[in-house]
């Protein structure tokens, strides 16, 4: 799942060349089912780790 995620950050930003917008959407969750907050907590972390992953080396290769 994350060699995916990787090969749509490199062909979104190869195509864009000057400017890179990352979005990530969790579709059908409101945010006034309370209830489900957990749920996306949950979610938003693991995306942020997938985000984590695939930058943090690129990153400190930019020095």
């Amino acid at each position: 799942m994350l060699d995916d995620f990787k090969k749509t950050l490199w062909a979104t930003a190869d195509k864009l060349r000057d400017a890179c917008r990352i979005l990530q959407v969790r579709r059908e969750s409101p945010l006034d089912s309370e209830d489900q907050w957990s749920a996306y907590y949950a979610w938003l972390e693991q995306a942020a780790m997938r985000m984590s992953e695939v930058f943090r080396p690129l990153v400190k290769e930019l020095n």
